[in-house]
């Protein structure tokens, strides 16, 4: 039977699509209509009509199920606003604390990989649990990874070597970045993890704030990264110049698409972050910042936000603040909680007496760290956060698409018609 040249060149074109997506770690799903573009405000788009490769499952990982850890823990897993099924597991590598949170699932869609700010530790971006006793479940931290997890990704934090500040070393004083103690060491922390998890291939993303976000911007010129996002923070405009490239100068890559968030009250950070805009449009590269305006407080803002804080506790601290004219007419706090610590503690602890169960201590509890949110000067924000993790997967999404262009429609329909006759 003599085959037709238009359906010979279709099943041809169909095939050179599948290779196509396989060339970058994708199986395609074979669907018919629904979008056919990416939207930066959904997961539509060219990964709504694919997923990862399946890839093995570490042994290790699979001995700690989620079921095994919230049946020991005194918390469960994960508890709470917008709450998600996962586990946090904490481990040394290379002398390196790492946290991974995932839900137990199989094969994450991509990995999230977090760094946190000056006087921090990875062990801020989850809850307590026998995998890791001394997690702390900060609000906005644990917002980020839920955002990660709702997407079906795995969130792996990090902590700085340098554990008295709690700093991260990127670029040495000015040096360049291969001076930096903290990138060498994520990088090898990264690999072995990859390797025994199988992750090595998924895409990957960063996020930071504050001495994090600098530490995103510099390992994104050693590590092939999706997506990169700094809070709160911009690196020297020089520091993002070169080509960014492995170690020993053997493999290069584009720079991966940026997304700066900053907020309203620090003027510095949004002009060195426009510095750094400008560097990275005149390379090509995908830039957008988002800017974090001032919250008003509520009686339950503080439980809306965090495990930690129930609805009677939240609605007393804020009466509290009110009482104590530490909030205008309509809400704001009139003045930075960082500045006035002793002002608004003071107020706090003398409207519940029980408040000695819940911590005030800055850096380490969940009212500190909301209140520097609701003023917004400078703190990491989980909603910000997940307004850019939506950001990254569609500029991936895009890249994706801009990869099948190497596929040319006309020239195989003609080869595979020349074929036929």
């Amino acid at each position: 039977m003599q085959r037709r040249p238009d359906v010979v060149a279709g099943i041809c074109l169909a095939a050179a699509l599948v290779v196509a997506l396989q060339a970058f770690g994708a199986t395609p799903l074979l669907r018919f209509g629904g979008p056919t573009t990416a939207s930066s405000t959904s997961p539509s788009g060219w990964l709504a009509y694919m997923k990862p490769k399946a890839a093995p499952q570490s042994p290790s990982l699979q001995a700690l199920s989620f079921e095994e850890d919230s049946a020991m823990n005194a918390l469960p897993a994960d508890t709470g606003p917008a709450s998600v099924n996962a586990t946090g597991i904490r481990e040394v590598i290379g002398g390196m604390e790492v946290l991974t949170i995932t839900t137990g699932a199989a094969v994450p869609n991509a990995v999230l990989l977090l760094f946190h700010g000056c006087s921090h530790s990875a062990i801020d971006w989850w809850h307590a649990s026998k995998n890791c006793t001394t997690c702390l479940g900060l609000p906005e931290e644990v917002g980020v990874a839920r955002a990660a997890l709702r997407r079906g990704w795995a969130a792996v934090a990090f902590s700085s070597t340098d554990r008295e500040q709690r700093c991260w070393d990127t670029h040495s004083q000015g040096r360049d970045v291969d001076y930096s103690r903290d990138v060498a060491a994520v990088i090898q922390a990264w690999s072995v993890l990859a390797e025994r998890s199988g992750w090595a291939k998924l895409p990957r993303f960063a996020l930071g704030a504050s001495s994090g976000g600098a530490m995103v911007l510099a390992l994104a010129q050693r590590l092939p990264l999706d997506g990169v996002c700094a809070m709160i923070m911009a690196v020297p405009p020089q520091a993002l110049g070169g080509k960014p490239a492995d170690a020993a100068s053997v493999k290069t890559w584009a720079y991966p698409p940026a997304f700066f968030v900053h907020m309203a009250r620090d003027t510095n950070t949004a002009r060195a972050v426009a510095a750094d805009m400008a560097v990275l449009k005149k390379q090509g590269v995908w830039t957008d910042e988002l800017v974090v305006q001032p919250r008003p407080l509520s009686p339950m803002f503080f439980s809306d936000r965090s495990d930690a804080v129930d609805a009677a506790a939240s609605e007393k601290i804020y009466k509290a603040l009110r009482d104590a004219k530490l909030l205008n007419a309509t809400g704001y706090l009139v003045d930075d909680p960082r500045q006035t610590g002793h002002e608004w503690r003071k107020a706090v602890q003398a409207g519940m007496p029980e408040a000695a169960q819940v911590s005030l201590r800055a850096d380490e509890a969940a009212v500190p760290e909301l209140l520097n949110l609701a003023w917004a000067r400078h703190e990491i924000d989980s909603d910000a956060a997940a307004q850019a993790l939506d950001w990254m997967e569609a500029r991936r999404q895009d890249a994706s698409a801009k990869m099948l262009t190497v596929v040319k429609p006309r020239r195989a329909l003609r080869a595979t018609a020349a074929a036929a006759h």
